[in-house]
């Protein structure tokens, strides 16, 4: 059994190997309790520590832990506050699951500045909380311009041509129209679909 070839390993690396074959398998709280224990092992290296704490974010964000998940996505980033991928996911549950849409702004801006980025220069995953994040704190101005600026690189990306036009549908609905219909012809999610068609009915 793992558990049994592992119980003497002190390798935090080799321990979330496990962990993550458990998630892989939807056993979240085996993945947990294995991603805890590298956790442990990693208490004295920042870096194995910053992935470990990584690894338990986004297991307790698919449990829909998610004060669970914030306190270890904060703890990847007093490790390494540069780090991206905590700061898109951090970002992501105070917005849209505990309702703190303002702390999740200054995530996302102090993350940006401190690798000293542009727009063009995040990817589009970002560039989508970037703006979820925005709306929900009713910056929908600074949202559109984050937008704008993207789309400059990637103009056909049908989730960014979505949220464009989806936050001009009152005041440019010509120009929704438009970007909704693109959005739909080149592919969005289900969910996403639906929602343009709706809006696209009313335009």
């Amino acid at each position: 059994r793992a558990s049994d070839a592992l119980k003497d390993v002190n390798n935090p690396l080799q321990i979330l190997v496990v962990a993550q074959v458990f998630a892989a398998n939807g056993a979240m709280q085996d993945a947990a309790q294995w991603g805890e224990t590298a956790l442990t092992k990693a208490v004295t290296n920042p870096s194995d520590r910053a992935t470990a704490n990584s690894f338990l974010g986004r297991v307790h964000l698919k449990q829909q832990n998610y004060e669970k998940a914030r306190q270890h996505f904060e703890a990847v980033l007093r490790d390494n506050p540069s780090d991206m991928v905590a700061s898109n996911n951090l970002a992501w549950v105070l917005s849209n699951d505990l309702g703190q849409p303002d702390a999740a702004v200054q995530v996302i801006e102090d993350v940006i500045q401190r690798n000293n980025l542009e727009i063009q220069q995040l990817p589009v995953e970002f560039i989508d909380t970037m703006v979820v994040v925005y709306r929900n704190a009713g910056q929908k101005q600074a949202a559109i311009d984050v937008l704008k600026q993207a789309l400059q690189k990637y103009s056909s990306n049908a989730t960014l041509l979505y949220h464009l036009g989806l936050l001009l549908v009152d005041d440019q609905p010509a120009k929704a129209k438009d970007l909704l219909s693109q959005a739909v012809r080149l592919g969005l999610s289900k969910k996403d679909e639906t929602e343009a068609k709706r809006q696209l009915a009313r335009l």
